[in-house]
């Protein structure tokens, strides 16, 4: 990523997911947080398919790194 990540937190990102599963455009806040850049092996908030959602288009959040 090469320092060009900012995160955001993950209480916004679920915000962000409930949005887009009610069909209205995400409100992406636009902003940059100091001290919460990514870096190798940080764990950063990411959507990903729900579980079980068997094509059902529900939408998660997951801490990866």
């Amino acid at each position: 990523m090469c320092g060009r990540f900012v995160m955001i937190p993950r209480d916004v990102v679920e915000r962000i997911v409930r949005e887009v599963e009610q069909g209205l455009p995400p409100d992406v806040p636009d902003y940059e947080l100091a001290g919460l850049d990514a870096f190798p092996g940080a764990c950063v908030p990411v959507v990903v398919p729900g579980e079980g959602a068997g094509g059902s288009g529900r939408l998660a959040v997951a801490e990866l790194d």
